[in-house]
C-alpha cells in the first residue's frame, strides 16, 4: 500500500484524536465519510494504524510517576 497526501491527513487526524475515527474526519481530508472509513480500514490492515490508545491522567488514579521503560537486547 502506498500512502497518499489524504492517507497522510486521515492518520495526522487519528494520531491527534484516536476518537476521530468514529467522528467524521471527512470534512477535513474533502471525502466523504464511507470513503475515509474504507480508507482508515485499509490503514488498520496494512498496520499504518496499530492500535488506538487512551491518554489516562495518572494524577487523577494518585499515581504521581508515569515511567515507560524499553528494554532492547541484542544477539551476540
Amino acid at each position: 500500500m502506498t500512502l497518499d497526501e489524504i492517507d497522510i491527513k486521515i492518520l495526522n487526524i487519528v494520531q491527534r484524536d484516536g476518537r476521530a475515527r468514529r467522528n467524521d474526519p471527512s470534512e477535513s481530508v474533502g471525502l466523504s465519510l464511507p470513503s475515509v472509513s474504507d480508507r482508515l480500514r485499509k490503514l488498520e490492515e496494512n498496520r499504518y494504524i496499530a492500535a488506538y490508545y487512551a491518554n489516562v491522567d495518572h494524577q487523577k488514579l494518585g499515581k504521581d510517576i508515569a515511567a515507560f521503560v524499553l528494554v532492547t537486547t541484542a544477539s551476540l
